[in-house]
């Protein structure tokens, strides 16, 4: 059986991380980077998410390693999406999901609404109340 085509996508942090450490569904992960880097889909992060990226990165490993990993996202393709363009959509829904919601899945959140598709994130419980709203969010383990 076939696996469904691939949309394109917005990304947060922690399925890239994933994907980078090789930890859980990284290989659910690895299809969509792989087809943004044969042109096939397009995707984004929003410049906060990548900055996510690099001081988690920094910090599970080294500076380097997360240095190597955010211009491995722009080699392959992944578009970064500014934040200034996102500042006060994210703002919005930071404000509608309350104070134990992330700013920075506010600002991920923020860029796949802005790019009118759906944001591919991790298992966290962060997601349920955007996702009882109706946003087009994927859970990398429900793929």
């Amino acid at each position: 059986m076939s696996s469904p085509p691939l949309q394109s996508v917005a990304f947060d942090t922690q399925p890239l991380l994933w994907f980078f450490r090789a930890i859980e569904s990284d290989e659910q992960v690895k299809r969509y980077l792989a087809a943004v880097e044969r042109g096939e889909i397009e995707a984004s992060v929003s410049r906060p998410n990548l900055a996510e990226l690099f001081y988690v990165g920094a910090r599970l490993e080294d500076q380097q390693w997360a240095d190597r990993r955010t211009t491995d996202l722009r080699n392959i393709g992944v578009a970064v999406v500014g934040d200034r363009d996102l500042r006060k959509p994210a703002a919005r829904l930071k404000h509608r999901y309350g104070p134990y919601f992330p700013i920075g899945d506010a600002y991920a959140l923020a860029a796949a609404i802005d790019g009118d598709v759906p944001l591919l994130v991790g298992d966290d419980n962060d997601w349920d109340d955007p996702i009882d709203d109706g946003y087009d969010v994927i859970r990398v383990g429900d793929l």
